[in-house]
């Protein structure tokens, strides 16, 4: 069955949607350690495929049952990204982070030694989007992830072969935002200082040139994209006017937008995630609220008295699991709390459920489970 929660912000739109809701009423079903024998599992994100739940550590993998038991456990290449894609788990191999892999459910490889072309000692991966036909990936050139670069490359690699089906390169620059796909309209977001870059992930020549580019709606202030189910492109930023929210087309037409300097309420403040969307809403996450807008009109805004806000996922029947500190929310459409449960750690993951609703979400070295 497709994964209910695949990549780093949901899906490879960045959309933090899950198509399942919850009944759980906030107990705590179960508790475990992510590495029983005492290692370091240093968890960041926690997948879900509706059948079993994926811990993405630093240096490697470990699969759950909705029970709570350890299915089984895989190393991976430090740092790196992981992705869900059609029931396989596609990975970097532990010794070299030009290679990738993928594992069904089971733990059984299905892929290796597939060649990730332009990575090597000084360049990264940005974008990590396998496909049944290959990879789509944008890689950076540094040393060091935090250093100056002079180049990114966007490219999509063939399962068979050690070439491009097309390349697209950018001399000079680094990409600000964090890229995303948008399959179902088989176009490519990436961008570069001040301007966004629209690629056609379907290219039919060796050297594309992109199929828009257009200005960033908040220049060096924009921080955040993510992309609908219907191809609107939702962008976030702040600048010395406040936050702002601006939802365009992938030619960058305006349909909508929404700033913080039109409204008394809303104080100036910083996006740490792209806009979480739901059915006809965009909600932003900063450290002290979570702002649900349509249209260009905000509907509420919600504040935690305890501690920063953290991660935010939204479900299919309008609600949200929200993280903030030690504890989750679960939030109705109209932000109010219809239960809150204190764990004994603050989250490090977004909240995800399976496909009975269970809630999971992970501390640094804990696996929570919530009915």
């Amino acid at each position: 069955m497709a994964g209910l929660y695949t990549k780093y912000f949901g899906d490879s739109r960045h959309s933090g949607y899950i198509s399942g809701s919850t009944a759980a009423a906030g107990e705590l079903a179960w508790i475990r350690p992510i590495d029983e024998v005492g290692g370091q599992a240093e968890a960041r994100l926690v997948l879900s495929s509706g059948e079993i739940v994926i811990i993405d550590g630093m240096n490697e993998i470990f699969a759950f049952s909705p029970d709570g038991r350890r299915l089984w456990r895989r190393r991976k290449y430090y740092g790196t990204q992981v992705a869900l894609q059609d029931g396989m788990l596609y990975y970097t191999t532990a010794g070299k982070k030009d290679r990738m892999e993928a594992v069904d459910l089971n733990n059984s490889l299905r892929l290796e030694n597939f060649l990730i072309p332009d990575v090597g000692s000084r360049s990264y991966i940005v974008l990590f989007e396998p496909t049944e036909k290959g990879l789509i990936a944008q890689v950076q050139y540094a040393s060091q992830p935090d250093m100056g670069t002079a180049s990114f490359v966007v490219f999509h690699s063939p399962i068979r072969g050690f070439d491009y089906d097309w390349c697209r390169g950018f001399q000079r620059s680094q990409s600000p935002l964090v890229p995303l796909v948008s399959f179902e309209h088989r176009r490519l977001v990436t961008t570069i200082p001040w301007e966004a870059i629209v690629l056609d992930i379907d290219a039919a020549v060796p050297m594309p040139e992109p199929a828009a580019r257009f200005p960033l709606p908040f220049k060096k202030g924009t921080a955040w994209v993510s992309c609908g189910a219907d191809g609107s492109l939702y962008w976030v930023g702040h600048n010395d006017q406040g936050l702002h929210l601006m939802v365009t087309d992938f030619g960058g037409n305006q349909i909508w937008s929404w700033s913080s300097a039109d409204s008394s309420a809303v104080p100036p403040l910083w996006p740490i995630a792209p806009p979480i969307l739901s059915t006809e809403r965009a909600h932003i996450l900063t450290r002290e609220y979570l702002l649900a807008l349509s249209k260009g009109t905000i509907l509420w805004r919600f504040a935690s008295a305890q501690s920063a806000l953290r991660a935010c996922t939204a479900l299919a029947d309008g609600t949200l699991l929200l993280t903030s500190g030690g504890t989750l929310y679960h939030l109705n459409e109209a932000g109010e709390i219809l239960f809150d449960i204190k764990l004994d750690e603050p989250p490090v993951s977004a909240p995800v459920i399976d496909k009975n609703g269970r809630i999971y979400l992970a501390g640094p070295e804990t696996l929570y489970a919530i009915d």
